[in-house]
């Protein structure tokens, strides 16, 4: 062989030998995935922390006066207006009965035999024959006839009540920004979590009685012993005392449509208001601060964070309120409810230990520590107010880094 081709060769033998000891020894450069920057954690939250609420100025029941075209129905009696009935209208449903008198109707037989079949009290403008009244004590030295309607004013009393701690929903995003040593990183976090709000409160509290009173005449003077639900009748007899129609007799008083007075008073001390309150709903926490991990070995870490909270709020105030006045037989209720939405803010403090199940998936359960400022929320004369204050929230799931 010749020997210049022999001297190259060897210098390619060697040349390859030399490169492959290299790539064996690790000299050439090997891919390497980018740390991540991201890490994403979802799972639950329990808030062992409960919220306060403080009701005041409860016990208002408002007095609703009757309105003077309509039916009017009070806690004693009522009023209605009088229409003409069906037997005393002709078929154009013009009146054929006489104001102020007695209307008799009756009934002619094939034979020609005439049969009174109703004597009633005639329709007149002004007075009603549909009308009652429940107690002798609504007669007025004077002669009138007293109907109520009872309402309650506040003296300022107050409840208070606690919310119970609920599970809900929590996620956090973290962006790494730099490192402080090799197992030591810091960057910025953003989480949100959603909590129920439920507190409620039951109780009698002490208000002003307030006592509505409108008073009505009768068409004669004469008062019909109570109680009385007009109309009323008898039986109709015949001249030989048989009865020719059951109940066909009116004997109704008629009562003056409008009032001839009204009394509103306040007597103090004099309702024992039995309430329920409650503030239901929930709120919608943003937790925004600087977060430290650390690498304590290839599968643990740690990682703590903390700074601003903000708190998205919607709740329902709700009440029911009832007083049973004395001498009434039934119970004046009142209920009602309103919404509000508010942003309250606060602080937080939160630490998470890691568990890698591989580079990038992993499983946390930490706590934080949240504090939110205090809202008011109102329902008529009624205020609520609620502190969200502070409390841990025990968290756990899944963590993914990018």
């Amino acid at each position: 062989m010749n020997p210049s081709r022999r001297f190259a060769s060897v210098a390619l033998l060697s040349v390859v030998s030399a490169s492959l000891a290299e790539a064996q020894s690790g000299a050439f450069p090997q891919f390497r995935r980018p740390d991540p920057l991201w890490s994403v954690s979802i799972g639950a939250r329990h808030y062992s922390g409960g919220a306060s609420v403080d009701f005041g100025n409860l016990g208002t029941i408002p007095v609703v006066a009757p309105a003077l075209d309509g039916d009017r129905v009070y806690a004693n009696g009522s009023v209605a207006k009088d229409r003409l009935r069906n037997n005393e209208i002709d078929g154009d449903g013009k009146q054929i009965s006489t104001p102020g008198e007695r209307h008799r109707t009756y009934r002619t037989d094939a034979d020609g035999t005439v049969t009174q079949t109703g004597d009633f009290v005639a329709y007149q403008d002004g007075f009603t024959r549909d009308w009652s009244y429940n107690s002798a004590s609504q007669v007025t030295a004077d002669g009138r006839i007293g109907m109520d309607r009872y309402g309650a004013n506040s003296r300022g009393a107050s409840m208070s009540a606690e919310s119970d701690g609920g599970v809900g929903f929590d996620f956090n995003v973290t962006r790494r920004l730099g490192k402080i040593s090799p197992k030591l990183e810091w960057g910025l976090s953003l989480g949100f979590g959603l909590s129920d709000l439920k507190a409620e409160s039951k109780g009698t509290v002490t208000s002003d009685l307030r006592r509505l009173t409108d008073y009505y005449r009768t068409i004669d003077g004469t008062i019909p012993t109570a109680p009385y639900d007009a109309p009323t009748s008898i039986d109709l007899l015949g001249p030989d005392g048989t009865v020719l129609v059951r109940g066909g007799l009116e004997t109704t008083t008629p009562l003056g449509y409008m009032p001839v007075g009204r009394e509103d008073v306040l007597i103090p001390n004099g309702a024992s208001v039995d309430g329920e309150w409650d503030i239901d709903g929930a709120y919608f926490l943003i937790r925004l601060g600087p977060t430290l991990r650390a690498k304590l070995t290839e599968r643990i870490g740690f990682s703590v964070s903390g700074g601003l909270a903000a708190g998205y709020i919607g709740s329902t105030f709700h009440a029911r309120e009832s007083i049973r006045p004395a001498g009434i037989s039934g119970t004046v209720v009142y209920e009602d409810e309103t919404t509000t939405d508010e942003i309250v803010f606060g602080y937080y403090a939160m630490a998470n230990a890691e568990f890698w199940m591989t580079e990038r998936t992993g499983v946390y359960a930490g706590a934080s520590y949240e504090g939110l400022a205090d809202y008011d929320q109102k329902l008529g004369d009624r205020t609520a107010t609620i502190d969200i204050g502070q409390g841990v929230a025990i968290r756990g799931g899944i963590v993914l880094r990018f």
